[in-house]
């Protein structure tokens, strides 16, 4: 297949970063960077993240995403985790909280083998067992 112009930026539109486009499309990505069409074609792309590219900012901003607390924990880990870890809790308030019984938190807490796997699976929960 002959990689235009407009069939990369077809293909690159299905992705958010240059990694997963290199990855999942090799053929098109070599075509935009033997082309030099990087400018258009990886516009829409995330950049990557620098050193203290994580502020209580950048954190509020990626949550506005999702309607739950645990969404938030699921999908954007890092960011949840730094809310946690520097107390930017308020950054989230507008976040639905899901009301988790005692009961509910001891019987899913067990379902983790160590507490690695319990704050990657479910920060929240976590959160919620150390108050």
């Amino acid at each position: 297949m002959k990689w235009t112009f407009e069939k990369c930026q077809e293909e690159a539109l299905k992705y958010n970063t240059r990694w997963e486009f290199g990855k999942n499309c090799p053929g098109a990505y070599n075509s935009v960077i033997k082309n030099k069409w990087q400018n258009d074609i990886f516009a829409h792309m995330l950049i990557k993240k620098l050193r203290n590219y994580w502020t209580k900012d950048t954190c509020k901003k990626i949550s506005l995403k999702y309607t739950t607390r645990k969404e938030f924990s699921k999908k954007s880990p890092s960011a949840y985790q730094l809310c946690l870890i520097n107390n930017w809790m308020e950054s989230i308030e507008h976040l639905e909280k899901i009301s988790y019984t005692k009961n509910y938190c001891l019987a899913e807490s067990k379902k983790y083998n160590t507490l690695k796997n319990l704050i990657k699976s479910n920060a929240y929960l976590y959160e919620l067992l150390l108050h």
